[in-house]
């Protein structure tokens, strides 16, 4: 076997090596731009990651004053429920406390207005007694008068003359002068004392003479004649018992004790008139 011997060509060789510098640069070049590209995306990569990164601590910080923010609220809420529910145990105790209050102004009112009632009752009670003592002094009084003038009648002349009176005996009312049609003008002789009176004090009669003829007597006599009846200063004093007469409280008060003496019936006999 023969061995070939190849002589290198020198133009070969320094084009070979041209050639492989050449593909060496290019191989350089390229992995400086790859290393470029890389770093560069590295350093891309690197700042987004930083970015997130910061993100994520901002993220954090947030969620952390936000649970800080609802620890906080969730302590807040309790207190404002401890609140809440003493502010209902307080307002359940004014509430029952009002309510007791209420029945108790009720009941007051209540007592207030019997207390009011039963004083306008005992007012009027003592209106009424003013009244009726009053009344029962001033008719007494007149009553006494009027007995006096009846003990003097043996001495004087029981029959009167309508002509010679121009007031009624007992109520002192004046008579009309001159003519009149009215009841109340007509002048009437008391069969008993002679006294001339009005109609309104001559409505009572008594029997008279053997036969028992009803004869015309005033108030006063028919109180003296008829033991059976209530004296005239009694029910008269009763029937104006409502008149409110202030002025004759003012004249007779209250505090002030009369007496009065017994009155002597001077005659049982009707008078009959002259003839």
């Amino acid at each position: 076997m023969k061995t070939l011997y190849l002589i290198p060509n020198p133009n070969y060789q320094l084009e070979a090596r041209d050639h492989l510098e050449e593909c060496l640069k290019k191989e350089t070049e390229t992995h400086r731009e790859q290393l470029a590209n890389e770093q560069q995306e590295r350093i891309n990569f690197e700042s987004s990651i930083l970015q997130e990164l910061e993100d994520a601590r901002r993220r954090l910080a947030d969620l952390a004053n936000i649970t800080t923010e609802r620890d906080n609220e969730t302590v807040l809420r309790q207190k404002c429920e401890d609140e809440l529910k003493m502010s209902k145990s307080k307002l359940n105790e004014i509430q029952a406390k009002y309510e007791l209050t209420e029945t108790n102004l009720t009941e007051a009112q209540k007592r207030i207005i019997d207390l009011q009632d039963q004083v306008i009752r005992l007012q009027n009670d003592l209106d009424n007694v003013e009244s009726v003592q009053a009344d029962f002094v001033r008719l007494s009084q007149n009553l006494q008068v009027q007995l006096e003038r009846l003990r003097q009648q043996d001495q004087e002349v029981r029959w009167i003359s309508p002509d010679d009176v121009t007031n009624c005996f007992s109520c002192n009312s004046a008579f009309p002068i001159g003519l009149s049609n009215s009841i109340n003008s007509k002048k009437i002789n008391c069969r008993h004392c002679g006294k001339v009176h009005c109609s309104n004090c001559t409505k009572n009669t008594m029997p008279a003479g053997p036969f028992g003829h009803p004869a015309v007597v005033c108030d006063v006599c028919h109180t003296l004649l008829n033991k059976n009846i209530a004296p005239y200063f009694s029910t008269t004093s009763l029937n104006n018992n409502n008149n409110g007469n202030n002025n004759q409280r003012d004249h007779f008060p209250s505090s002030k004790r009369f007496s009065l003496s017994s009155p002597t019936q001077s005659s049982t006999n009707l008078s009959t008139k002259p003839s």
